[in-house]
């Protein structure tokens, strides 16, 4: 009697060791869980899977993806496949719609003027210079218009690189040569005979010029000189 009471009073604490040890190890194994993966997933869909784990979401910041649909998950922690225990925060980075900008007026700034407030404005622009009636490096059209959304970031500029000042060719075909040549003299004009005829024996009135080069009507570069080929009759 003696006997058992003494291996009782030996075995019964370890026995109630290995109890305590077992249930405490059996009790705090089942308080964790393995995080599921919720990158990719909207806010809702990824509360609803955390949720079946015994997790909550827990949106910690918003970020700008011009690329990915708004309140898309793009980060979290703990990772997947890490552990974390019963009902705590599984906090989460997710996407917010990008801002876009109402674009500046550029329209009567030179190119400088326009690059400096595009900088102020953190937008990116596009230039192209086109010769038209407008002030050399002056921009004389946007796209998009000044106070309209920039979505893309991007604002086209159309500047004005000067354009040429012309002149139209003159039509002398029927008139007498020796009148026009004095005339087109004055004007800048220089001339020269392209037929048969001997330039000596053109003083006389009945020699009209019938043909010329360039044809009549045609413009061309004022700052080139203008020479004309006549025919006479």
């Amino acid at each position: 009697m003696k006997k058992i009471t003494v291996l009782t009073i030996i075995v019964a604490p370890f026995i109630v060791f290995l109890l305590s040890y077992g249930g405490a190890y059996f009790f705090l194994q089942k308080s964790y869980v393995v995080v599921p993966s919720v990158l990719g997933k909207s806010v809702r869909d990824g509360a609803l899977l955390l949720g079946q784990r015994d997790l909550f979401l827990a949106v910690l910041k918003e970020q700008e993806d011009p690329l990915m649909k708004d309140g898309t998950i793009i980060h979290q922690l703990p990772l997947s496949g890490q552990q974390s225990k019963f009902q705590k925060p599984i906090y989460v980075t997710i996407t917010k719609k990008t801002e876009s900008k109402k674009a500046p007026a550029f329209f009567g700034l030179n190119r400088q003027e326009i690059e400096e407030l595009a900088k102020k404005t953190n937008l990116k622009v596009a230039v192209i210079e086109l010769a038209v009636a407008y002030s050399r490096g002056m921009c004389f059209a946007q796209s998009p218009m000044a106070g309209q959304l920039v979505p893309d970031g991007l604002v086209t500029t159309y500047i004005a690189n000067g354009s040429r000042q012309l002149r139209m060719i003159p039509d002398v075909r029927g008139l007498v040569y020796d009148d026009v040549v004095p005339l087109l003299t004055k004007a800048g004009i220089t001339s020269e005979l392209f037929n048969a005829y001997d330039a000596g024996e053109l003083s006389l009135p009945d020699h009209k010029i019938v043909d010329q080069r360039p044809r009549p009507g045609v413009f061309v570069d004022a700052d080139k000189s203008l020479h004309l080929q006549l025919q006479v009759e």
